[in-house]
Order: structure tokens, then sequence, then C-alpha cells
């Protein structure tokens, strides 16, 4: 957990451009359109953009890091979702 902690702090600093359009702002919590339009994240999906943003990929981590709070029990649709 020490470590997925690690990644999401060293990504506060950074901006994400992901694609031509839309911006991640991990400082801010948001995301931010070319147009200027912000998308406010949820805590559980600001969690997980991090994450895959810092390179974690396996599934069970993502899961018990992300929805901690429910002690990594969470459906399939919500992962995926």
């Amino acid at each position: 957990m020490d470590k997925l902690m690690d990644g999401l702090r060293n990504n506060e600093a950074k901006i994400f451009r992901l694609d031509n359009n839309v911006t991640f702002l991990p400082a801010k919590r948001c995301l931010v359109t070319k147009s200027n339009n912000i998308v406010e994240l949820s805590e559980n999906s600001y969690r997980f953009l991090s994450l895959l943003l810092a390179g974690e990929t396996d599934k069970q981590k993502i899961i018990d890091f992300v929805w901690q709070e429910q002690n990594g029990s969470v459906s399939e649709s919500s992962y995926y979702g």
C-alpha cells in the first residue's frame, strides 16, 4: 500500500495530457477539456486514474486501494465502470 501512496504523491505535481482534448490535474483532482470545461473527480475516480498513470496494473491492488473503505469488496461492474 505504501508503494501505491508514493505513486499518488509523485503524480500530485504533474500534469497529464490524456489526449488532445483532456488534461488531468492530480493536485486539483480534476479533468480539464480543451475548451476549459472542468470535471471534478470523485475520490475513487481520482485514485483509479492516478494509479493507472503511476503504472499500476494489478487489478486486485487497484481494487484494494481505490475501494479501501469497502475492504476491496467491490463488484466487477464498479471496477470496469
